[in-house]
């Protein structure tokens, strides 16, 4: 079998697919063995991480923790925010961010970005950031890949057609 998505599956979730095909097939010597190809989907509002569909972009309360926490990561010295989700559930909010950078983001400052947005939307908010070792560097400071692409890298990076004599 060959799959394609985010994040690679878990022995676990393959071992549940094989015992199902058995179930289903009657066949008690079945062996899945999984082909796994890592894609990438992308939405207007960034990468789409582990396949799972948001609805913070879609509420005002959900854009306002977006925002805030796309602030929290803003102001981390050489960490840039790539895209921030939120959703809302039961106990408060899980909010889903990438990132990159010069250095991962560390678990200090994600408690810290958590206990400044608990208090301001008085619910809990659990961050999970995907943090990226990666950044154009030039004389000028850090940036992150994803803006030099759109930006800077098209300008800069041009062929130019050979000149006869």
């Amino acid at each position: 079998m060959e799959i394609s998505g985010p994040e690679k599956p878990h022995p676990d979730s393959v071992q549940a697919l094989e015992k199902m095909l058995r179930k289903r097939t009657e066949v008690t010597n079945l062996n899945l063995i999984v082909r796994y190809y890592k894609s990438s989907d992308i939405t207007r509002s960034g990468r789409n991480m582990f396949g799972t569909s948001y609805t913070g972009l879609y509420t005002k309360d959900g854009k306002q923790v977006e925002n805030e926490a796309m602030g929290h990561l803003k102001a981390l010295r050489n960490i840039f925010p790539i895209y921030v989700e939120a959703q809302k559930n039961k106990s408060g909010w899980i909010v889903l961010a990438e990132v990159a950078g010069d250095k991962l983001i560390n678990s200090k400052d994600i408690r810290k970005i958590e206990d400044k947005m608990s208090t301001k939307f008085n619910h809990a908010v659990k961050l999970f950031v995907h943090s990226k070792a990666e950044a154009m560097v030039d004389d000028t400071g850090v940036k992150p890949v994803e803006l030099f692409k759109e930006k800077d890298g098209i300008k800069r990076f041009t062929v130019e057609k050979s000149r006869q004599k």
